[in-house]
């Protein structure tokens, strides 16, 4: 869609000699896209932590209790 949008833009300023509608043009678009970028994904900014312990059922009490948040413990085998 943005090719085609930039296509159309380069024809107009190439047919009407008009470089400052152009930009204009460009500009809008750009916005446009960002704009339904974010509509399409959303506004979502997630932070990820990886705590290694093996109090791992006390630490998810806590951040269950204090901050509200869940928490997911994922087991593995350390090898040396």
């Amino acid at each position: 869609m943005t090719c085609f949008d930039i296509l159309i833009v380069g024809i107009n300023m190439w047919a009407l000699k008009e470089i400052e509608i152009g930009l204009y043009s460009a500009i809008s678009i750009y916005i446009i896209n960002k704009v339904i970028e974010i509509i399409a994904e959303g506004i979502n900014f997630t932070k990820m932590i990886f705590i290694v312990s093996d109090k791992y059922e006390e630490i998810a009490i806590e951040i269950s209790e204090k901050l509200g948040r869940g928490s997911t413990a994922i087991s593995a085998i350390r090898y040396v």
